[in-house]
């Protein structure tokens, strides 16, 4: 029998593709399965970014299986810690509390991670009770970890600074050199989830403001899901009507390559 402390992990993974799936198949392939023996709980009820924010009989099975497999790796492991990324939403709030109230029954220390920066507008708009659930879940819990230190602030009067954590995401990427050539072409890649939110219009509008000088020495590669139909129609109109030079790829597949004599610099708008 192993005499590692074991960790049960709580996340999505993709697809589809999107920040918090990623960030939890990332977590899982890092070096913590060297010191710890790891658990993951797969709490994906999407199978795509169209049918988010939708409820239906097929999620609601879902669930419940996602929360009989809690109840079984909580008796069989019995983790010493409990890893738990957390919604800002109420409806999506309400889902994780299960996934806390029934760790709480096989483990004491709970850690809540939050992949987002909007806790506080959403509790700024919810109702008195709302907000005196999300206190009463969280005294269930050992600490929080959030994004970058300028995020602390958002559990400030749930949590003590010392139970405050600060973990950006990462992960471990091989990015090779480029050789150095003179052409004057410029390849931006945006990444990321494609909704108003995340800047898509905004970036989209950028490249047709540029003078034609600049326009015509870039090429902006688009690689990620739509979330809204309205958002992509408007910005497929934009690229044809002013011959942009924006391609847009699907989240699964990636731009073609560039030529050797091609110099390339990618820049990620959004994640």
């Amino acid at each position: 029998m192993s005499n590692k402390a074991t960790i049960c992990i709580f996340g999505k993974l993709p697809p589809p593709f999107m920040g918090p799936a990623i960030a939890t198949e990332i977590l899982l392939k890092l070096g913590l399965k060297k010191n710890f023996q790891l658990i993951h709980i797969d709490t994906k009820i999407n199978e795509d970014l169209k049918s988010m924010g939708s409820w239906s009989f097929k999620k609601l099975v879902k669930n419940f299986e996602i929360y009989i497999a809690i109840i079984k790796n909580g008796l069989k492991a019995k983790p010493q810690l409990v890893l738990i990324p957390i919604s800002q939403s109420t409806v999506g709030f309400l889902k994780d509390s299960f996934y806390i109230l029934i760790s709480r029954l096989f483990c004491r220390k709970i850690v809540l991670h939050l992949r987002g920066s909007e806790f506080k507008v959403w509790m700024d708009r919810s109702s008195p009770i709302v907000r005196m659930y999300v206190k009463l879940i969280f005294s269930f819990c050992s600490g929080v970890i959030v994004l970058g230190n300028n995020l602390r602030y958002l559990f400030k009067g749930y949590f003590p600074e010392y139970k405050i954590f600060v973990a950006p995401n990462g992960g471990d990427y091989d990015i090779p050199e480029k050789e150095k050539s003179n052409s004057t072409t410029t390849r931006i890649l945006y990444l990321g989830n494609l909704q108003s939110s995340k800047g898509i219009e905004d970036v989209v509008k950028a490249i047709r403001l540029l003078p034609a000088a600049i326009k015509n020495h870039i090429q902006l590669d688009v690689l990620g899901g739509w979330r809204n139909e309205d958002t992509k129609q408007g910005c497929l109109r934009l690229i044809k009507e002013n011959q942009l030079p924006i391609s847009i790829h699907p989240p699964e597949k990636k731009p073609s390559k560039t030529s050797n004599d091609e110099q390339c610099r990618h820049l990620s708008f959004s994640s």
